[in-house]
């Protein structure tokens, strides 16, 4: 029941007969802004009939949809980027199917449909999707544990995210289109690089790395690591195809310190499916994106506790992970894969 007066709701739409505007009501009744709403639009609805001014019926119990309803409220399933509410709204406007949004959203419940969220992926040319299979092909039998992956991320702490705006109804994550990036407050640029049993240290640097930049890293980190882990020198070194990585100044310094690492030709573009690091980044930074961060300070102080927090057992995971990887690259035809 409405907590106003029967008579409220009179005076409301004899102002708006006079041809007040809803503001003007709002302003001069002083008028909750909702109340005055419902009864005009209660007015209109009913065409101007007797009985517009009195309470509807309350529906008890769960509504129930006829297959027909059922059907037309799963059509919505197709359309993506609509909440429940904006569903039940356009099924009452459209199709004159009077549902509450939770009764569209238990009807895609119970079909099989999920809220999911849109994952962003690489947009792929069929020039790279063969790229793909050309290295799946040649590195099928590698032993993986003989490699060390390395990449370079941008740790971006987003301002205002809701969540709630990139839910997509559907039956698997194959279905639902990926999302755009927004606005960041901080930012963390950092290179790291891992193999089966062990870790470099993260790097943090300054806008767009160099090649001579990411060859200092390299003298710094990379070296070291690999004397203290590889001292044998049998293991090869990844790095995607960024342009400080495929410079001719980088590949020279890779091969005059004798370390063997995959040919820029070799590595395919727009692949960080492919790379297991990549893996890492993202649980890295969903875990300090759960946290609300109020300096710059803190937020790399976050980022880099969990990257030491990396276990041995997680990097085995992620390192045995390549020959699924490979696999489910070459069952999609090049295409981009979720394991």
């Amino acid at each position: 029941m409405s907590r106003r007066r029967y008579e409220d709701r009179l005076l409301v739409v004899a102002k708006y007969l006079e041809g007040k505007s809803r503001a003007q009501i709002v302003r001069e009744t002083q008028f909750n802004k909702r109340f005055v709403y419902r009864w005009i639009d209660a007015y209109e609805t009913n065409d101007h009939q007797p009985g517009w001014e009195l309470d509807q019926p309350r529906r008890k119990g769960k509504r129930k949809l006829t297959e027909s309803e059922k059907k037309e409220v799963l059509k919505y399933t197709r359309k993506r980027h609509k909440s429940t509410r904006v569903v039940a709204q356009e099924l009452k406007e459209e199709k004159g199917i009077d549902v509450s949004y939770k009764t569209v959203g238990r009807t895609f419940v119970e079909s099989g449909f999920k809220p999911l969220h849109r994952q962003r992926v690489q947009k792929l040319t069929e020039k790279h999707k063969k790229r793909r299979l050309a290295f799946g092909k040649k590195y099928n039998d590698a032993q993986w544990h003989k490699f060390i992956f390395s990449d370079e991320t941008p740790f971006e702490h987003q301002a205002n995210l809701n969540t709630k705006n990139d839910i997509v109804w559907a039956k698997n994550t194959s279905e639902v289109p990926p999302l755009e990036k927004g606005k960041w407050e901080f930012r963390y640029p950092c290179w790291g690089a891992i193999g089966y049993n062990s870790k470099t240290n993260l790097c943090p640097f300054s806008g767009t790395l160099s090649a001579d930049g990411y060859i200092d890293i390299l003298r710094k980190e990379l070296i070291p690591f690999m004397e203290q882990h590889y001292q044998d020198n049998d293991v090869t070194f990844q790095q995607d195809g960024a342009p400080c990585h495929t410079a001719k100044k980088t590949c020279h310094f890779l091969e005059s310190n004798d370390i063997k690492y995959i040919h820029p030709e070799d590595w395919p573009p727009n692949s960080p499916d492919l790379n297991p690091i990549e893996n890492l980044w993202a649980n890295i930074q969903n875990i300090v994106s759960k946290r609300k961060w109020k300096t710059q300070s803190g937020y790399e102080r976050a980022i880099r506790d969990e990257w030491f927090k990396v276990t041995p057992d997680e990097l085995h995971a992620l390192i045995g992970s390549m020959p699924r990887r490979i696999a489910q690259c070459k069952k999609a035809g090049g295409s981009t894969f979720k394991l």
